[in-house]
């Protein structure tokens, strides 16, 4: 339960910082300038697993929302949470990047750095989240198939810092 409410935590927070996701489009430019394809509102799903100090590789799933600038830059919100098990990891927060496209190919790059809060529900116990992470993936149409890796600072939540990596897929 403690996972659905992160999660829909993460939705709030997009909601917020993003009213522009339903109703903007990509930008357009000249073909000389230099604004990245994937420069588009974005949402997202995610399934990565989290090799925490004393944690056996824990699945975690999650969803961001972000809006765009014109030159890639974005802000919005995310939310993750394990699937499974009695101390359920939970974090989310603001997330701020930059998205661009590498040259003429359908091959993108995203760099970005979520900031906020967590908590695990089986020890009561809760603190500050910082995850960088980065994303190398392949536009198809409007959807972005990606690989992530980053790592999860969480210092008050006992074993939860660590490295994470992933598969995305957002549209």
């Amino acid at each position: 339960m403690t996972a659905i409410r992160t999660l829909l935590a993460g939705v709030a927070i997009a909601a917020l910082a993003c009213p522009a996701i339903a109703l903007a489009e990509a930008p357009t430019a000249p073909e000389s300038a230099s604004v990245p394809v994937s420069a588009a509102p974005r949402v997202g799903f995610m399934l990565k697993p989290l090799y925490g100090t004393g944690w056996q590789s824990a699945p975690l799933v999650g969803v961001e929302g972000r809006a765009v600038s014109d030159m890639g830059s974005y802000i919005g919100g995310a939310g993750y949470g394990t699937t499974s098990g009695i101390n359920a990891l939970n974090y989310g927060g603001v997330i701020l990047g930059q998205a661009g496209s590498i040259g003429a190919t359908p091959l993108t790059y995203d760099a970005q750095l979520l900031l906020g809060g967590g908590s695990i529900s089986g020890s009561n116990s809760a603190g500050l989240a910082v995850e960088p992470q980065l994303r190398v993936g392949w536009r198809i149409s409007r959807f972005v198939v990606a690989l992530t890796g980053g790592y999860l600072y969480a210092p008050g939540l006992s074993n939860a810092t660590g490295p994470t990596s992933g598969l995305d897929l957002g549209f």
